[in-house]
């Protein structure tokens, strides 16, 4: 009951960057989104956090899981574009702080696809493929020539390119 009040007053506040902390809570997960996620993991992976799936962040700063150790970072405004962030080197996922290792490459993140082994980015102007495995990053002038360059490396994923927010529904059980 406690943190339903607490996300009706936030915004009458104008508390809005710590209704982030009460209002994208585990009990919301989509299991079978983070299953999916987490079929991606190979045999070799190091050991996930426990967290890793779903710590959403803190204040005004999101986190949107991918496959490990990937995850899209938002700062200051929810749905702003995203930077893309390697959390396997990091101690706590929960420290903002200590919050891995970003690919400038692959900031101001608009939309974005994903599969197991690759990462579909439009941001600003550019598109880029980038590998989970290798951290190889390709270039294309548009978004036909992505999902060229992507079909020919074996990417089987969704067709069509989404924001933060249609992600955050996905991953958050939100309709």
């Amino acid at each position: 009951m406690k943190k339903n009040i607490l996300i009706s007053i936030c915004p009458l506040v104008g508390i809005f960057s710590l209704c982030n902390i009460f209002s994208s809570t585990p009990e919301n997960l989509n299991s079978q989104h983070i299953s999916l996620l987490e079929d991606c993991v190979t045999n070799e992976t190091e050991e996930i956090p426990s967290d890793f799936y779903t710590y959403t962040g803190f204040r005004d700063w999101w986190r949107w899981p991918l496959v490990y150790p990937y995850s899209i970072y938002s700062i200051d405004t929810k749905y702003s574009k995203g930077i893309l962030y390697d959390e396997s080197a990091q101690e706590s996922i929960k420290d903002p702080n200590n919050s891995g290792y970003s690919f400038s490459k692959l900031s101001a993140i608009e939309e974005f696809s994903f599969d197991c082994n690759f990462l579909l980015v439009k941001n600003e102007s550019k598109y880029y493929l980038f590998s989970f495995n290798t951290q190889e990053i390709e270039i294309s002038q548009d978004e036909k020539g992505l999902f060229n360059k992507a079909k020919q490396a074996g990417y089987s994923g969704e067709k069509e390119l989404m924001d933060l927010e249609e992600y955050n529904n996905k991953v958050w059980n939100k309709t």
